[in-house]
């Protein structure tokens, strides 16, 4: 994504111009509350009564009824703010703005430059995880999604970057499938692999080595460390196995409901 259109948005660690959250670069959308808008200037202190409340008001779920930021009219036509109609309004948001025209960069300074948040617990952290694997598969079915959308606005590349993103859900499947087949095949007395002695041995070997040497690779180079890599191999099987195919489950329904009704 660096040589495209820039990285994506996804979770913490984002920073946004305050005038990206208003239109495109070329077609600025002024807010309904001056205050708000990017290029108001501050007079007041920042601990005003005045500033306190429109703050307050702003915060609110009442500050988004009725208005560009949260009309429900169309969920995939908001005007300004973050484009909700998905779990992951943080993705959907940053595809929207690609395909605006705004870009974005990475910077990693030596210093965080943000603080995040995350589950303790593992059942907290595959009920999130299967809580984005729905919100994914609810950006693949939008009116303007990546492919339908992406393709035409920020091009063929960058929209399969996101489309990437919203079909890791569908990895459950093979997942799921290399959980029981070598295992029933074993009891069945059939072999799925090669044998030491064959020549494709070889060729299987360096794709399973090597894959897991590149991603080994890759977080040495990121400042990571052997522990966390494994660890990291260990929550993508698991979430692969339950959390994305929770996800796939859920959705299905979601979709089965709409159709019936």
């Amino acid at each position: 994504m660096d040589g495209l259109r820039g990285p994506l948005y996804v979770g913490t660690g984002c920073f946004f111009s305050r005038r990206a959250l208003f239109g495109g670069p070329s077609s600025f959308i002024q807010p309904e509350i001056p205050g708000v808008s990017p290029y108001h200037v501050v007079q007041n202190p920042i601990q005003s009564q005045e500033s306190l409340e429109l703050a307050h008001h702003v915060a609110s779920c009442r500050y988004e009824n009725q208005n560009p930021v949260g009309n429900k009219v169309d969920v995939c036509n908001e005007q300004i703010g973050f484009r909700y109609g998905s779990l992951v309004e943080d993705e959907y948001t940053s595809f929207r703005l690609h395909c605006d025209g705004w870009r974005s960069i990475f910077c990693n300074p030596n210093r965080p430059a943000f603080l995040g948040a995350a589950p303790i617990s593992l059942i907290d952290l595959m009920c999130q995880v299967k809580r984005w694997m729905i919100g994914n598969l609810e950006i693949l079915l939008m009116q303007q999604s990546p492919l339908r959308l992406g393709i035409k606005s920020i091009g063929l590349l960058a929209a399969l970057n996101y489309t990437h993103f919203d079909f890791w859900p569908t990895w459950s499947i093979p997942v799921t499938i290399y959980a029981f087949i070598p295992q029933l095949a074993l009891l069945n007395g059939v072999s799925l692999f090669p044998k030491v002695t064959d020549p494709w041995f070889i060729l299987y070997l360096f794709m399973f080595v090597g894959a897991y040497l590149q991603e080994l690779l890759e977080q040495i180079l990121a400042k990571g460390t052997f522990p966390r890599w494994w660890n990291s191999q260990r929550m993508w099987m698991m979430n692969a196995s339950s959390s994305f195919l929770f996800g796939c489950l859920e959705f299905s329904l979601k979709i089965l409901r709409h159709c019936h009704a």
